[in-house]
């Protein structure tokens, strides 16, 4: 018998991207056939304003394309950065922002932005306490624990705790 892991997924957040590129290959392909196929053998019979009629508005698709493939891919590079941050985050109950800034090489803003996007998608609820440094998931923040005694000086305590704190709780007494 192996570790139990949990399987991590990939989320298809902005779905967008799937569009852009597909369609960006699709169109430039398409403008690259015509050319080749309707325009470049025609060179010599067509007259030049018509010739450039119809390069003009290739030009215009295939620069159509171009751009849909760099938002495409700009929305994959996003997608791919949350999906990583998504990964750490899942790994543990909280991570220390600095370290995971510091291993992954994202900013504080890519972090930042990620676990707005995680949240506001309702892929998960992490919060970010921006006093010490710890993200953890908002989930465990819900839970709690109840103490009945101190364990170190055994004085009745009779207090609920929330199970994922920053800090640990210190007994009245002691």
């Amino acid at each position: 018998m192996g570790i139990m892991q949990k399987k991590i997924y990939n989320f298809d957040i902005y779905k967008i991207d799937n569009f852009l590129i597909k369609f960006g290959y699709i169109l430039s392909i398409t403008v690259i056939i015509v050319f080749i196929r309707s325009i470049l053998p025609e060179l010599d019979h067509l007259e030049k304003t018509e010739i450039f009629t119809k390069l003009i508005f290739l030009i215009f698709l295939f620069i159509g394309s171009i751009i849909m493939l760099k938002y495409g891919y700009y929305f994959r590079k996003k997608e791919h950065i949350i999906n990583a941050i998504l990964r750490q985050l899942e790994l543990a109950i909280e991570v220390s922002a600095k370290e995971l800034l510091e291993n992954t090489g994202y900013t504080a803003a890519q972090l930042e932005e990620s676990i707005q996007i995680i949240n506001k998608n309702g892929i998960g609820y992490y919060v970010w306490n921006k006093d010490s440094g710890i993200i953890s998931d908002g989930r465990l923040r819900r839970r709690m624990v109840h103490v009945d005694n101190c364990p170190s000086c055994g004085n009745r305590i009779g207090k609920q705790y929330p199970i994922a704190l920053d800090e640990i709780p210190t007994c009245p007494s002691c």
